[in-house]
């Protein structure tokens, strides 16, 4: 029940990065950029489970592993935001905005590729923890937006695989040169750095991702610097 558990939050964590991502992409860059978030989060699903692929041919995989893996997803999330939030686009950082995203996608392709690689003969329960945990994820975004706003619903979302890194950094008896205790301490680790860095983005409005230079309201502002803003907020698809 741990196991299946930890899918259904790491697929749920995966749409409301996916969504999400649409919607921060659609106010800094441009609108048609959205459609970038969704391919860059198909790759990083799917080079994470041919990744695992390659290395199972090589080593031997254990839920540890997924633990770990699972446990530095959850934490990238803020450090996407953060590095969208440090390089406002630019054209000549579009590279930045394909990669950056792609990294968490990346490895939670990986972790669910491991887990459902250990237990094959349980595939069909762990897929319906998947489905569910995704198309709640997908129905939950919207009012993460609505409530709080584009960059606190990633932040959000990315609580859910700190604690599906603590289910599944459980098992003592494999054989592994990771600590079984030393996951457990980084699974806890992330836990505080998504949820604090959740408070913070909440109470100081930290990691916001300001408009790049290809948009509008950008260019008129960098053309009238007595001007500012007197308001900002959020509703499901736009800020």
């Amino acid at each position: 029940m741990r196991t299946r558990l930890s899918v259904f939050l790491i697929t749920l964590s995966g749409l409301v990065l996916e969504v999400g991502l649409t919607r921060i992409y659609s106010a800094s860059v441009w609108y048609h950029f959205a459609f970038v978030a969704v391919s860059v989060a198909l790759l990083g699903w799917g080079l994470g489970g041919f990744t695992v692929h390659l290395l199972k041919q090589r080593m031997q995989l254990t839920m540890n592993a997924a633990a770990l893996i699972t446990a530095i997803y959850s934490m990238t999330v803020p450090f996407c935001l953060w590095l969208l939030n440090r390089y406002p686009f630019e054209i000549d950082r579009l590279p930045l905005y394909f990669l950056a995203p792609l990294i968490p996608f990346f490895l939670a392709g990986m972790a669910l590729s491991i887990v459902f690689a250990l237990h094959r003969t349980e595939v069909s329960s762990l897929y319906f923890a998947d489905l569910i945990g995704a198309a709640l994820g997908a129905v939950l975004v919207t009012f993460l937006l609505h409530w709080l706003g584009g960059e606190v619903a990633l932040l959000t979302g990315a609580i859910a695989p700190a604690f599906a890194a603590l289910l599944l950094a459980t098992d003592k008896k494999e054989v592994t040169t990771s600590s079984p205790q030393a996951i457990r301490l980084l699974a806890f680790v992330a836990v505080l750095v998504t949820v604090g860095s959740t408070i913070a983005a909440i109470k100081f409005d930290i990691l916001r991702v300001e408009a790049g230079t290809t948009k509008a309201m950008r260019r008129q502002m960098d053309a009238a610097p007595q001007a500012h803003i007197t308001q900002t907020g959020w509703n499901a698809y736009s800020r």
